[in-house]
């Protein structure tokens, strides 16, 4: 699987939102092969605030103008702490040309452990994105994560709020 040319696939022709997620899975699944937790729990935070389908959630994703890179863009997930730090680390760059290059109106770093160097991309990149964390939909953060986005995606799509669930 060539999750370059996947991802490649669903980018809009412009970017409202960047979400920027750790790196693919290790494991084989992707968020764009709707196969992935970031997957799943993406959807139910967008279905949240709009009427949004599992069937054709990455079709309407890219409708909106959003958008799911990684930091690193190869599988990092199962390496020691210390390597994937350093990977982190050395994806800043990468990260600022791309989203230099996107061009985006917000940029959200999809886990606690990644803000700081996607928030420094971001600054690298001079663009004007601000800058906005989540937690990952992972172990535990599950229920934060949808409860987060549900606040934050109105802010930013302009749609209306989730109903308390």
């Amino acid at each position: 699987m060539n999750t370059d040319e996947i991802r490649r696939s669903f980018q809009p022709d412009k970017i409202v939102i960047l979400f920027v997620g750790e790196s693919p899975p290790a494991n084989g699944t992707f968020f764009y092969c709707a196969n992935s937790q970031a997957f799943n729990y993406m959807q139910k935070a967008f279905s949240c605030v709009l009427e949004v389908g599992h069937a054709d959630f990455l079709t309407q994703f890219k409708a909106l103008g959003c958008y799911l890179d990684d930091l690193a863009l190869a599988p990092i997930n199962k390496l020691p702490s210390r390597d994937k730090k350093r990977a982190c680390e050395e994806g800043v760059r990468s990260l600022a040309e791309r989203i230099g290059c996107f061009s985006p109106r917000h940029v959200v770093a999809i886990k606690k452990s990644i803000w700081t160097e996607v928030e420094e991309a971001v600054q690298l990149s001079g663009t004007k994105a601000t800058f906005h964390g989540v937690p990952f939909p992972g172990t535990g953060w599950q229920t934060e994560f949808v409860k987060e986005m549900a606040v934050l995606l109105p802010r930013l799509l302009g749609a209306r709020q989730c109903p308390n669930r």
